[in-house]
């Protein structure tokens, strides 16, 4: 799945960068600072509903349906798989969000790119031992 997710999120950044008004970018990051950390459950369906949102924002018809079956897919890994640090998964994740639509939010492309490759090798590392 984060193989998948670093082509897809790319190309994510890529059609917003391109086709987005900053007004999509400032929607964005609004949404990000609203997801529901109060529990795992909430921020699963609360992480699925923003990417949800998110999508409503790419040109690209056909990757955003690319994207909302993987973050499907992303949902029950999330809301179903416990483990002992999800309060920290939680504020990592939102934080990483923030950090990357703030890069796009500046026309950083490559920076946000940048990112999601590292944050998606940090979740790839030791992934039997993290899930």
């Amino acid at each position: 799945m984060f193989e998948v997710r670093d082509w897809i999120e790319s190309a994510i950044v890529s059609d917003i960068s391109k086709y987005g008004a900053a007004k999509s970018v400032a929607s964005i990051l609004t949404d990000v600072e609203n997801i529901d950390c109060s529990s795992q459950v909430a921020f699963a369906e609360s992480l699925f509903a923003h990417r949800v949102r998110m999508l409503e924002h790419v040109h690209n018809r056909l990757l955003a349906e690319q994207a909302l079956g993987l973050y499907r897919n992303f949902l029950l890994v999330i809301a179903l798989i416990n483990v002992d640090d999800s309060k920290e998964r939680m504020t990592r994740i939102v934080d990483f969000l923030r950090r990357l639509w703030t890069h796009v939010g500046k026309s950083e492309k490559a920076e946000a790119i940048a990112l999601l490759l590292e944050e998606n090798r940090h979740w790839c590392a030791n992934v039997a031992t993290r899930f």
